[in-house]
């Protein structure tokens, strides 16, 4: 508790020593002291204020329902929970520590710089909390939103406790056939003892290697496969994330048994294939740049590496690049750049540079190039797309609904409980659209329920809708719903992500 951050302070509850405790917190006038008792009072107060930095329940042996303030104070995410109480219920306070409590206190320890202490540790344990619930979040949508299949597995029995996306489309298997497998059901069956030696000499340890997966349509593949030991839901499990390298593997067969200048040229496996004089002049160039960069390969005969390069990339490239002529055989990554196709779009390219100036039969610089435009915007889109959901979830109001069309299953923002007095938690786990429209109100359900429909038929990807919703309290809330549409490769609805903005103060203005 900073001597100049002034602290709301919500103080609940009867016992004796109530005028000691307020003597305390009065040694530091800065603070904000709200007071209240009873339960009912309790609830009220939260309902239609949230704004408060600790809550401090003084508990009293006298109270009938300490077992139900303490569940419902523990569901309250918003404030930390510091609990005075005297000895004939100390019990209920260590308790408490299991539910989520901050800190405890006897009532005999209060004195003004202790109770400083106290309150100042337990708020700062709930913003430690909220950090690690933020950081669990950040690496849910980290995990299921990769391109790579990954998955985690009990680091001992190797069942399976979650798989992502990618890995459900790679392998065929619903999530739920996943849930009931062990990770060597996918192994390939002269694999099984190899991999079961190198997980139990590598319990404890990160583990690397390469594999043969069977898929559930029994088609086999390469894997490179990357495991760390990591505690998911208090269990010791590994994360594991699996690249298929079938096609690498067999790209990198067909270039070995080629001729000796075309092994040369592909030794790194690329796509793009080209030899630069020591002006770096273009002497030669693969077929494959036109379908990479749309250019003829006699077009850029004679051109300079350097022409079609963006200008903000070049400076630096050249340092790069020239430093390759000091070396025999020497090879340099270069950082992605881009370059000019023949429709005059920019596209980012990996190269690597390998100095064969000397070497006959190809007397050149070799580069090995392959377009990573896809990789480099689906890259931006998803730092985007992360950061605009975490500004969006703390600075909006709004509510924010993110529901599985396919599942009926739904994510709600925190916001919701402020907004409407519902807790988020307890509704995703029920039926949403059945519970959502019994709540809008009589005379327009009918109205945006055909609209919706109307939506998802003709494929279109926006709707905006403005209707009456019943809030946990009985009264009614105006809406104005804004959504989004994500349809899947068959034009079926799969998502469909919503702002819900509370506009009822502005149409009584209006009235």
């Amino acid at each position: 508790m900073h001597k100049s951050l002034p602290v709301h302070i919500l103080l609940f509850g009867f016992i004796e020593e109530s005028e000691t405790i307020l003597r305390a917190l009065k040694q530091y006038p800065n603070n904000y002291i709200s007071q209240c008792s009873g339960l009912n009072s309790l609830k009220r107060i939260l309902f239609e204020n949230c704004d408060f930095d600790i809550l401090i329940l003084q508990l009293s042996y006298l109270e009938t329902d300490i077992t139900e303030i303490l569940n419902f104070v523990v569901q309250q995410q918003d404030f930390a929970v510091l609990i005075i109480s005297n000895s004939k219920i100390r019990e209920h306070a260590y308790e408490s520590f299991a539910l989520g409590i901050e800190d405890y206190i006897h009532v005999s320890e209060i004195n003004p710089p202790s109770l400083k202490r106290s309150i100042y540790f337990a708020i700062k344990r709930k913003e430690y909390k909220q950090q690690i619930s933020k950081s669990e979040d950040n690496y849910k949508t980290l995990f299921h939103s990769s391109p790579l299949p990954m998955w985690v597995i009990d680091r001992y029995t190797l069942k399976y406790l979650s798989v992502n996306k990618a890995a459900i489309d790679h392998y065929g298997y619903s999530e739920q056939e996943f849930l009931n497998m062990k990770a060597s059901d996918l192994w390939a069956r002269e694999e099984k003892e190899k991999l079961k030696l190198l997980i139990k000499q590598f319990t404890d340890d990160f583990l690397h290697d390469t594999a043969c997966y069977v898929k559930k349509d029994g088609t086999e593949i390469k894997v490179n496969f990357y495991s760390s030991p990591i505690n998911y839901d208090q269990k010791e499990a590994r994360l594991t994330i699996a690249e298929d390298i079938t096609e690498n593997i067999k790209i990198r067969q067909a270039l070995k048994d080629s001729e000796e200048r075309f092994k040369s040229l592909v030794q790194e496996g690329s796509d793009l294939i080209a030899i630069l004089d020591r002006d770096f002049n273009y002497s030669y160039i693969s077929p494959s740049v036109e379908n990479i960069l749309k250019l003829k390969p006699e077009k850029l005969k004679k051109r300079n590496f350097f022409d079609d390069i963006h200008p903000e990339d070049q400076q630096f490239l050249k340092t790069v690049v020239k430093s390759i002529k000091h070396g025999d055989n020497s090879k340099i990554g270069l950082p992605f750049y881009r370059v000019k196709d023949g429709m005059g779009y920019w596209r980012y390219l990996e190269t690597k540079l390998s100095n064969l100036i000397n070497y006959t039969p190809i007397e050149g610089i070799v580069i090995n190039s392959r377009d990573v435009t896809d990789l480099v915007e689906q890259r931006n889109r998803l730092s985007e797309s992360l950061s605009r959901y975490e500004i969006i979830s703390e600075a909006t109001s709004d509510i924010i609904t993110d529901f599985d069309v396919l599942n009926n299953s739904v994510q709600i923002s925190k916001g919701f409980y402020k907004v409407c007095g519902y807790d988020p938690r307890k509704i995703e786990k029920q039926d949403f659209t059945k519970w959502w429209y019994k709540r809008v109100h009589e005379s327009d359900r009918k109205i945006i329920k055909n609209k919706v429909e109307k939506t998802l038929r003709a494929k279109e990807r926006f709707f905006s809708l403005e209707y009456r919703f019943l809030c946990a309290d009985g009264s009614y809330k105006t809406f104005l719903d804004r959504s989004y549409v994500l349809y899947n490769k068959q034009d079926i609805p799969q998502r469909i992500i919503g702002s819900k903005q509370d506009i009822t103060q502005q149409k009584e203005y209006i009235k």
